[in-house]
Order: C-alpha cells, then sequence, then structure tokens
C-alpha cells in the first residue's frame, strides 16, 4: 500500500477503498460482465485478523456482502 494512504482497519482485519481507475489498473481488476465495475477494493490485510484467515489478498473486489450489493464504502443498495 502506498505509504502515503492511512490504512484503517475493519473488524475483519482489513482496509478497502472505493474502486477507481488507478485501483483497476494497481490490481489489474476485470469485471466479469460487460458493465461498470462496482465495489470496494481490499488494499490492506491485517496480520492475523480473519481477513488473512480466510485467504483474502490486497487487491480482492468485494462487490457484495451476503445478499447486499456494495458499490461504495458507507453506500449499499439492495
Amino acid at each position: 500500500m502506498a505509504s502515503n494512504t492511512q490504512n484503517t482497519y475493519n473488524e475483519f482485519g482489513l482496509s478497502v477503498l472505493d474502486i477507481t481507475n488507478d485501483l483497476i489498473e494497481r490490481y489489474d481488476i476485470k469485471s466479469s460482465r460487460n458493465s461498470d465495475i462496482e465495489g470496494v477494493v481490499v488494499v490492506d490485510i491485517l496480520e492475523g485478523g480473519i481477513a488473512e484467515k480466510s485467504d483474502m489478498q490486497e487487491g480482492d473486489l468485494i462487490t457484495r456482502i451476503g445478499r447486499q450489493k456494495i458499490i461504495q464504502i458507507h453506500y449499499k443498495c439492495s
């Protein structure tokens, strides 16, 4: 993760950012459909946290939590 970015870890031990063109390029994120990419990108994982134990990795794209669609941080739509 870039040193000028302060990571804030949630209760799962990961830090996420809203998807941007820079993050799409950095992590080589591809859309499985012919649509805009939506969601949040995992940018850092806390050692020993739930996310690490679940084999999550930097660059993973989170688009849903359960049945809840995730478009960006602090915004969910059903």
